[in-house]
């Protein structure tokens, strides 16, 4: 009976909510003509104060608590009150390229931040990176003397980052000019200087114009996709969160001026927009269909323009929509339920009113693991790849474990010598962090007492890269 009663406690409490962790590094962008976008209140909301006009590329990072740290073109970095840091002017960036720069979190330190910058056109810059540390200028953060070092040259104007497989380290994505992809591992020993290359997918050619369109890997890790402006198509990849290593192109032909590119949140579906044709063209492809050709061949049109307007980038939010830039408007337009089939998608081209301020071609790239959705499903008694825990509801502590098939019921640690808790964040109903740790065990202890009572969702990333959700009751 004791057994049973944990057998549906635990089936209960698998009520699986849509909240990645660090989603609130995510909360604020800055982008196009002054624009600046919060979603703090859980839906975006326009405000004032930002100090950037950007044609195309741009980034932007807020804390763990959803408090704006700093922006950039590519250029120049400005701090949380709109201003151009210290040292921040002179970055190798440019305002003109598609993704003209990530921000990434140094893993496990909340002070520093690598700044990657991308030129356009192939400009013999190239990729390179800069080190901001929030502790220097009264805590407002400043470019450090790791500025502008090279990485790779020439560079196209593409350049994404996940969270890796075990949770912790960062990779960070390009591709050069020609053929070959390149990923960055940057682990708590910080960026390793050798990167993974991937010959695969079509070559650009060597054409400044075919390294226009967005670079996007899908929040899960598991995919990627390259929008290639000039010659008209995308490609979406198979992307190894544990390796970095690229494969299995698929070529999505005849999207005429490939732009904007972007993942559902889950990963199922993949959005492509064309550019500087209006009206403009909003494609979504089935990436579960089957088959290569499948794939290809499931494109349905989700969304058009109205001319003289058209699309260019696309950026999935926290609350699970995929926004859209439309240059020149006063608006961002959004995809409603884009992990559904595309005749439940609904495309709204006036979506937020950016409150005076202008919508150019650029959304800010960010870390897209911000955006991921917890993997459905393992229930309790399914992989030995998952975790328990107890007492639920708890009172003063919660025991978290990973756990293996005991007679259809999870009671005890199991340690198969592979399998571990890398990291564990646990939310309350609104969405809020509340607590983060890096596990790096098959068993956690949290003392909980100091919680108020009420619902808690607990995630767990596993070092195989496996994200995992539970609900639990602090009485």
């Amino acid at each position: 009976m004791k057994k049973l009663i944990l057998v549906l406690i635990v089936t209960v409490s698998f009520i699986l909510q849509d909240i990645p962790a660090n989603a609130q590094q995510g909360y604020n962008w800055f982008f196009g003509n002054l624009a600046a976008i919060s979603f703090d209140t859980g839906t975006p909301v326009a405000f004032t104060g930002s100090a950037m006009n950007t044609i195309e590329g741009c980034a932007s990072i807020s804390d763990t608590t959803g408090n704006v740290l700093f922006y950039t073109d590519g250029s120049s970095v400005w701090n949380r009150n709109n201003v151009v840091m210290p040292n921040g002017s002179g970055l190798l960036g440019a305002f003109n390229s598609t993704q003209s720069g990530v921000i990434v979190p140094y893993p496990e330190n909340h002070n520093l931040y690598y700044v990657f910058t991308v030129p356009d056109l192939m400009d013999p810059a190239g990729l390179r990176y800069s080190m901001v540390d929030m502790t220097l200028d009264g805590g407002n953060g400043d470019v450090t003397t790791q500025k502008n070092i090279p990485l790779l040259t020439p560079a196209s104007e593409k350049i994404t980052a996940v969270v890796a497989a075990n949770g912790i380290d960062m990779w960070v994505v390009t591709h050069d000019a020609n053929d070959t992809f390149y990923t960055w591992k940057i682990t708590t020993a910080g960026l390793e200087s050798l990167p993974v290359k991937s010959a695969a997918g079509t070559s650009v050619g060597m054409n400044p114009e075919n390294c226009i369109g967005y670079l996007k890997v899908s929040p899960d890790g598991h995919h990627l996709a390259q929008a290639v402006w000039f010659s008209s198509y995308a490609e979406v990849l198979d992307f190894d969160n544990v390796t970095g290593i690229v494969s299995h192109p698929i070529t999505l032909i005849n999207i005429p001026h490939a732009y904007g590119i972007e993942f559902s949140p889950k990963g199922d579906k993949l959005y492509v927009a064309d550019n500087e044709i209006a009206p403009g063209s909003l494609w979504q492809f089935d990436l579960t269909v089957g088959s290569d050709s499948l794939i290809s061949a499931s494109r349905v049109l989700v969304g058009t323009t109205i001319p003289p307007l058209y699309f260019a980038a696309l950026q999935v939010g926290p609350d699970r929509k995929i926004y859209v830039a439309i240059p020149n408007s006063g608006y961002l337009g959004s995809i409603s339920n884009p992990d559904s089939a595309a005749a439940l998608v609904s495309f709204n081209d006036s979506a937020v009113f950016l409150n005076g301020s202008i919508c150019e071609y650029g959304l800010p790239t960010m870390v897209q693991s911000y955006f991921s959705v917890p993997a459905e499903g393992t229930n309790d008694f399914s992989s030995a790849n998952s975790f328990s825990l107890y007492p639920n509801p708890a009172n003063d502590k919660l025991i978290i474990t990973h756990s293996s098939p005991l007679n259809g019921v999870r009671e005890l640690p199991f340690d198969n010598g592979q399998f571990t808790i890398n990291a564990i964040a646990i939310y309350d109903v609104t969405g809020r962090i509340i607590y983060q740790e890096q596990a790096h065990s098959q068993l956690s202890i949290i003392h909980c007492q100091l919680f108020s009572s009420g619902i808690y969702f607990v995630q767990v990333y596993m070092n195989d890269g496996s994200v995992e959700v539970r609900k639990f009751v602090k009485e």
